[in-house]
């Protein structure tokens, strides 16, 4: 992504939204997340697709490496404030699933990124449902 203004929208998107929930109950947060997660592909999701086949076939720059990191670190520590259980291996399926779900969508042409959203949310909740706490 060399586009500046995406770097710093995906920046500010997964900053912002995930911080300004926090403390608001685990269901609340993840949503936060997620929604700062697709929030560019709702804006302009063919460039959001352009972007994905992208960063499928190139080596991820410094700064978009860092990017994900923060978002990892994001949800890693979510999760540990509401006591599930190895918070970074599920943090890593939740990511997983969000990104395979919005890869799916998108290769498939959709661009409701609503309805995505929202089965995102459905799957996720059941997810750490499943994850034992401590």
């Amino acid at each position: 992504m060399s586009d500046p203004i995406a770097k710093a929208r995906a920046r500010c998107d997964t900053q912002t939204g995930p911080t300004q929930s926090s403390g608001q109950g685990l269901e609340r947060e993840v949503d936060a997340l997620i929604s700062a997660t697709l929030r560019h592909h709702m804006l302009n999701p063919k460039l959001a697709q352009a972007f994905e086949h992208i960063e499928d076939q190139l080596p991820m720059d410094t700064e978009i490496a860092q990017l994900k990191q923060n978002m990892a670190r994001l949800v890693v520590d979510a999760l540990a404030r509401y006591g599930i259980n190895d918070p970074e291996a599920t943090a890593f399926d939740l990511v997983a699933i969000g990104h395979g779900m919005s890869h799916a969508a998108i290769a498939a042409g959709h661009q409701d990124f609503d309805n995505l959203h929202r089965r995102i949310r459905r799957a996720v909740p059941r997810y750490l449902q499943q994850a034992p706490s401590d």
